[in-house]
């Protein structure tokens, strides 16, 4: 049987061995990628007045940008 670390195990390691401090949404090169992807979406079906869930929100940039450039109506969910 394959042992399973528990999630508050797996959150530990994603937050203080895979990224600590040195990473964040917020620089240029990310923050273009997430526009691109919001800007997709809005001229595929629309994201004025609709609902859309980011899953792995992190730092939540994603859910501005729909929300404040497209309208959106965000909600995030961050392990």
């Amino acid at each position: 049987m394959q042992h399973r670390r528990d999630p508050e195990a797996i959150a530990r390691c994603w937050s203080e061995e895979l990224y600590g401090s040195q990473y964040t949404a917020r620089i240029p090169a990310v923050k273009a990628r997430q526009v691109y992807v919001a800007d997709f979406l809005d001229m595929s079906i629309g994201l004025q007045d609709n609902l859309l869930v980011d899953i792995g929100a992190g730092e939540g940039q994603f859910l501005e940008i729909a929300a404040r450039e497209y309208k959106a109506r965000p909600f995030g969910i961050e392990p």
